[in-house]
């Protein structure tokens, strides 16, 4: 399984309160993920590569916000028309009948 090491100090930023390696050692595995090693400053977390979105801090630290109730809820991003189109061939629609295309920037 593929593994991402985080500084502590950084997670407890993006967290926005502080958290022992004992807490978090229960709380990554409510959210599917192993706590593989821990070092003075980082610990090393074991994730599921069907979850790219622990593959990094920010998105970690989203999830344990979620598990924390500190925020609930899908995430709202502001939407606006980015002035490209998409031509799809008439022949495609048989094996993909519908298409979605967005443009994301930052």
């Amino acid at each position: 399984m593929p593994a991402i090491e985080l500084s502590l100090d950084r997670l407890q930023r993006l967290l926005g309160r502080e958290c022992t390696v004992k807490d978090l050692e229960l709380d990554l595995q409510w959210i599917g993920l192993d706590l593989d090693d821990v070092n003075e400053d980082t610990i090393k977390v074991e994730y599921n590569p069907n979850r790219p979105d622990f593959s990094s801090p920010e998105g970690i630290s989203r999830a344990l916000k979620g598990y924390y109730e500190m925020e609930l809820g899908l995430q709202q991003y502001p939407l606006k028309d980015s002035g490209y189109e998409i031509h799809v061939q008439a022949a495609v629609e048989p094996v993909r009948p519908y298409i979605v295309t967005a443009v994301v920037r930052g």
